[in-house]
């Protein structure tokens, strides 16, 4: 039993959460924290660093006392964490700000710039370079006595071991592959950012270093246990989901929500939006701001806290919603969204009637989301021909079987669920300390339940699915119109 288990951690944009996983990849139990950014003005997304280290202090903890065999058989610890989220760190790996978050948008501004100047449109508010070049416009002091800008697994890492690294698939600044490295020279260059500022780069399964005595001390732990590059969430992902093949593909239903395409990296030049994955392949995303984030804001909304909270209900709020008859429909935008969904449009409700009730304004948000979903996947048809026969989808939205079924009805696709379909992320890093990850055939994740489309429901939504995409076309027709 002796160096069996590893620690693996998900760190996302509401909570955490921690897997104890063993050789075979199977999760032996978990320990989840919430916590939830600020947003301290409009459009603000930001979390004070020291969050993240007391989640993890706290989960350790427990894990402690809930498993206390397996724990004094730890081989590594491995984290992955939400991508894009900035943090400048002093000499000592000290926060001199909050992360800025991948939702925040105030760096607008400054991505409009650097794209105008690069000649072409590669950065968006969520990316990195964009956050430093408002840091130095805005928090100048800070930004002079930043040593290095490390993302939020960087921090992480740098905490636990003292060695300021960043993984291969955040790569904000440097990259393991050509093509990607000469965009961000010439992006840093014409930033006038220095080098000096960006932390060095490792690959995923390697050693970042080990854990200090002081890092064990805060954590519980012992000093010494490896500390592994890790990743950042939407590789893991596909790592966790067993969709890590040329080709393969996944949903993930989160606080946001992507569908991720595995595909050679001689495909980047027509990608708009890449996530870098292992061993010189990329990952074609398309990306959501607010899924489980839409979700929450609507029943914050429509229900009381009584009603949130009470399991029953939500079960039978989601369990009806794919039985439905309401014509309302909704653009479930309520978070500014990035290229190329418009970023002037936000929510909208269509065809309300006085005999529409609160569920069905929140069953009309799930299915908006399934819409979008739907867009998405026959606009990559079209620009890479190629066909999805079955859809594999996880996080924490694939446990909501309604929502999954009228999913499957509106893609009119079968929808595969991965077994613990909202720990892919703590399983997907895990694999790299395990498993030779990407030349095995291997799957990690056995399939939990299959969803096939219900033929008759089909033709209602595609009625339905039409009505969206006239709305949805005519209100980014007027985009340049919109004046709030």
């Amino acid at each position: 039993m002796k160096d069996t288990y590893v620690l693996s951690f998900d760190l996302g944009t509401s909570g955490m959460k921690m897997s104890l996983v063993d050789r075979s990849l199977h999760v032996v139990d978990v320990v989840k924290r919430d916590y939830d950014f600020q947003s301290p003005k409009p459009e603000w997304a930001q979390v004070n660093p020291s969050i993240f280290i007391q989640s993890i202090t706290e989960t350790v903890q427990l894990m402690h006392e809930r498993r206390k065999k397996e724990m004094d058989c730890l081989c590594a610890l491995v984290f992955c964490t939400q991508w894009k989220g900035l943090i400048p760190v002093d000499e000592r790996g000290s926060a001199l700000y909050d992360a800025i978050l991948w939702l925040d948008k105030r760096a607008q501004p400054q991505a409009k710039n650097l794209n105008d100047k690069l000649g072409f449109n590669a950065y968006t508010a969520a990316d990195c370079i964009p956050k430093i070049i408002w840091l130095r416009e805005n928090l100048p002091e800070i930004y002079e006595r930043t040593y290095r800008f490390l993302e939020i697994n960087s921090f992480i890492k740098c905490f636990a071991t003292g060695v300021m690294v960043i993984d291969e698939t955040e790569h904000y600044g440097k990259s393991f592959i050509d093509e990607i490295q000469k965009h961000m020279d010439a992006a840093i260059k014409i930033s006038e950012i220095p080098h000096d500022k960006i932390p060095n780069i490792i690959h995923s399964n390697d050693v970042a270093g080990a854990l200090t005595q002081q890092a064990a001390s805060t954590f519980g732990l012992l000093p010494g246990l490896p500390v592994y590059g890790g990743l950042c969430d939407i590789p893991a992902v596909a790592l966790g989901s067993a969709a890590f093949r040329v080709g393969q593909s996944h949903i993930y239903l989160g606080s946001s929500g992507w569908l991720a395409t595995i595909l050679p990296t001689k495909e980047l030049p027509r990608c708009k939006r890449t996530a870098v994955f292992l061993n010189d392949s990329i990952i074609r995303l398309d990306g959501l701001e607010a899924v489980g984030l839409a979700r929450k804001w609507a029943l914050n909304l429509l229900f009381t806290n009584d009603q949130i909270n009470d399991e029953r209900f939500i079960k039978m709020l989601d369990d009806s919603i794919d039985s439905s008859q309401s014509n309302l429909l909704s653009i479930p935008l309520i978070y500014q969204e990035n290229p190329p969904l418009p970023e002037k449009v936000f929510g909208v409700f269509w065809h309300m009637t006085a005999s529409d009730e609160k569920k069905d304004f929140y069953h009309a948000v799930l299915e908006g989301i399934c819409y979008l979903i739907r867009y998405k996947l026959e606009s990559l048809t079209r620009e890479f021909e190629y066909e999805y026969s079955e859809l594999t989808v996880c996080g924490g939205g694939a446990t909501n079987y309604g929502w999954i079924q009228m999913l499957s009805n509106i893609t009119k696709k079968q929808i595969q669920i991965v077994s613990n379909p909202q720990y892919v992320g703590t399983i997907g890093s895990a694999a790299l300390i395990f498993k030779d990850v990407v030349p095995s055939n291997e799957t990690f994740s056995d399939i939990g339940q299959t969803f096939k489309p219900d033929t008759e429901k089909m033709l209602r939504f595609d009625k339905k699915y039409l009505e969206f995409l006239r709305i949805y076309n005519m209100v980014v027709a007027n985009e340049e119109n919109i004046t709030l």
